[in-house]
Formats: C-alpha cells, structure tokens, sequence
C-alpha cells in the first residue's frame, strides 16, 4: 500500500492546477491509470517518476 498522504497532495495540487488525471497524465508522460493509483494510495512511485507530476502541479515533495 502507498502513502495515502502523497496521493492526496497531488489531487489537490492537480485540481489547484485545473488539471484532469488525463490532462496530467499527458504532461507527465504515465497513463492515468498511473496517476489515479497514486492518488488512490495504491502505488508509490519511484522518485523519478514523481518527478514529472511534481513539475506540473508545483507540489513540493518532503525530503526525509
């Protein structure tokens, strides 16, 4: 199981953006499948992975 508080922040920073899991999903280059098991909490994704949603929605990722 993912981390439940990392889905959730990118749901809020994606909406904040006025971005789809779609819409977000074509930006950062992962299906929205992907996007929707984060938010879910169903997946954690690998740093680089993270990344790219990250850049998009100006979410701030903790450093420890």
């Amino acid at each position: 199981m993912g981390d439940p508080r990392l889905g959730s922040r990118l749901k809020e920073a994606r909406t904040a953006a006025g971005l789809t899991q779609q819409g977000l999903a074509d930006k950062a280059s992962v299906s929205r499948k992907t996007i929707n098991t984060v938010e879910n909490g169903v997946f954690v994704p690998s740093t680089v992975l993270a990344l790219e949603p990250v850049s998009y929605t100006h979410l701030t990722l903790p450093t420890t």
